[in-house]
């Protein structure tokens, strides 16, 4: 098989959609809708967190919802993960 006919190929990996395993998309926009639309997506790496999140941004932005970004890496997560701890406190 030749690179540009290998469906995993690195170029279609913006084309794959996220699974969900117990749920669905209904589901989400009314968990969303009871928690304010304030969420964080937590998990482990490749699991489908970023996949999750763009195409839940896409979502929400054509119901016109705004999309705030915090991202916590494994070299920041102790200065980021207290001020969100004191913003969401505040």
């Amino acid at each position: 098989m030749k690179p540009k006919d290998n469906p995993f190929r690195a170029q279609r990996i913006d084309s794959v959609r996220y699974r969900f395993l117990d749920s669905d998309w209904d589901f989400v926009r009314l968990r969303l809708h009871q928690l304010a639309y304030h969420a964080a997506i937590v998990g482990p790496e490749g699991s489908g967190k970023t996949t999750l999140q763009l195409e839940l941004a896409e979502h929400l932005r054509q119901q016109g919802r705004t999309i705030c970004w915090l991202r916590l890496r494994r070299d920041n997560r102790p200065q980021h993960a207290l001020l969100v701890t004191q913003f969401v406190d505040a």
